[in-house]
């Protein structure tokens, strides 16, 4: 991967090698670059889109879009160049039946009339209109990149929560009681499907060294880079997680080469046990939510000493950038992956000086 609009593409690559083995740390932010408000190369902006569904949808749009978007922002630190081809957060449930609606900036989904009482099989569907459109936006925007920038898999995570989009959040709660034995069978399913979906994304968007990088979380590694999630999870005890999500978890990161759960907000932390005896899950990310101290708040430490501890990386996320050098010296810089708020260059440059001292 040249990464052209990375000036410092093989520094940041060595960092990311380093972290998913637990040695190093990766200085970023959410984010595709930090936003300069221009275009550092001369690329036109598109009109705006007619219609939400335009915004989401239309190829040519999307491509002069996301280009013109990534044009204007500095990747610097770590920040990685990447465009998305999508922005929803459970794309691989479309392919699987489910209905989008279009917002400005975001997705929703509504959820399809599978139940036990009527029920088909969740199977790899290489006719389904919206994988044939992802796969497609995904080429054309891997062939236009030029390896000037990267392009992200689009949000496929398996699990309970493409599951709950599937079926509908409150129906399935009451399927983990009344129909504990379909659910199970519909996640194995999916998890089937989901193997089959990231393949045919990977051969598309992998790097000429088979490395890949997963737009959302900004993952980049050798081989087969995946997220996984369960926002689920919070609705449920940490018993049904073990139950339900766990089996299937497993196997997705036992096939997977570099794997990074997301852990939503603080209803979720107690299923951290559960996810640390999974041996070959590679990375966990912590989102704090708005309700409580964010990502580089002391009251998190102990959370990541914890998952360290375990042999697993840490991404902390949603953190000022004078939370960084206290972070770093109370939890230890190695497998650490700091998502940082910058409010503009200084801070970066700042920021990056006082982590020379951890190298």
């Amino acid at each position: 991967m040249n990464m052209e609009w990375k000036q410092n593409w093989p520094e940041t690559r060595q960092h990311f090698i380093d972290w998913w083995n637990g040695d190093g740390f990766i200085i970023s932010h959410w984010g595709s670059g930090f936003e300069t408000g221009l275009s550092l190369y001369g690329i036109d902006a598109p009109p705006l889109p007619e219609s939400h569904k335009q915004r989401h949808t239309d190829l040519d749009w999307i491509i002069r879009s996301e280009e013109y978007r990534l044009s204007c922002n500095y990747h610097g630190a770590d920040f990685l160049p990447i465009v998305f081809p999508d922005y929803g957060t459970v794309t691989l449930s479309t392919f699987m039946g489910v209905t989008r609606r279009f917002e400005k900036d975001y997705v929703l989904y509504e959820h399809t009339d599978l139940s036990p009482g009527n029920d088909r099989k969740l199977v790899f569907d290489r006719q389904n209109e919206q994988y044939k459109s992802m796969l497609d936006i995904s080429r054309t925007l891997k062939e236009q990149s030029a390896g000037r920038y990267a392009v992200g898999f689009p949000a496929l995570p398996p699990g309970l929560d493409a599951l709950a989009e599937i079926r509908g959040v409150n129906d399935l709660l009451m399927d983990l009681i009344m129909n504990p034995q379909w659910v199970k069978e519909k996640l194995q399913e999916i998890n089937l499907a989901y193997f089959e979906y990231y393949e045919q994304f990977y051969q598309i968007l992998k790097d000429t060294d088979d490395s890949s990088l997963y737009g959302w979380f900004m993952l980049w590694g050798p081989g087969r880079v995946s997220l996984a999630q369960c926002d689920f999870c919070a609705m449920i005890s940490p018993e049904m997680f073990k139950e339900f999500e766990i089996p299937v978890l497993r196997e997705h990161c036992d096939t997977m080469d570099h794997t990074l759960f997301h852990l939503d907000g603080p209803a979720a932390v107690n299923k951290l046990d559960a996810l640390l005896e999974i041996e070959s899950l590679d990375a966990i990310e912590f989102t704090p939510g708005p309700q409580v101290p964010q990502g580089g708040d002391p009251q998190w430490y102990d959370m990541y000493r914890k998952i360290k501890t375990a042999g697993k990386s840490v991404q902390a996320v949603e953190m000022k950038a004078e939370e960084v050098v206290p972070l770093m010296d109370a939890v230890g810089p190695e497998g650490m992956y700091l998502m940082v708020n910058f409010e503009n260059r200084q801070q970066i440059d700042d920021v990056l000086k006082s982590v020379e001292q951890y190298k």
